[in-house]
């Protein structure tokens, strides 16, 4: 019985049967063209941040109501679609978005999304109460570094007043 199931492991195919999907060179540039002036974002709260009320608050909240349209893409992230290059560009440097006291990652649509696609924010944090006598660059990479990723420090010593 054992050596009966082991042979039929050995011979079991993984795959599906279904036929290969072959999608054309022209569905694919036609889709890369129509996406690619959009964000896709993905509330980090979804029990506090309802998809459909992301959508149709964002807008209002970049006075781009008129020229934006929003649509869930599954349980987890929704795009949006712009009209022009300056309002996807003026939505995206002035991030972070917070929604229902909650943040909402951003970013820009790929065709062949990284691997860590919408797990980070890059937040700026300004210091304050450092000590004088250690108010240097090393002792602010310290800080920074242990908060996060570092990608990059606005801190100089000679110009600093605290």
């Amino acid at each position: 019985m054992a050596d009966e199931l082991w042979d039929e492991l050995q011979n079991l195919a993984m795959r599906r049967e279904d036929p290969e999907l072959f999608v054309p060179h022209e569905a694919y540039a036609a889709t890369v063209a129509r996406n690619r002036l959009s964000l896709i974002a993905r509330p980090l709260n979804p029990r506090a941040q309802n998809l459909f009320t992301v959508i149709s608050s964002l807008p209002r909240i970049w006075g781009l109501a008129a020229r934006v349209h929003g649509r869930v893409l599954d349980d987890t992230f929704v795009q949006f679609l712009f009209q022009s290059e300056v309002d996807l560009i003026s939505v995206q440097r002035r991030e972070p978005w917070i929604f229902n006291n909650w943040f909402v990652a951003f970013q820009r649509w790929e065709d062949l999304p990284d691997f860590d696609f919408l797990t980070t924010i890059d937040i700026w944090v300004q210091m304050r109460g450092i000590p004088l006598p250690y108010v240097c660059e090393e002792t602010v990479t310290q800080i920074a570094e242990a908060l996060g990723e570092v990608v990059e420090l606005a801190f100089h010593d000679a110009t600093t007043t605290q």
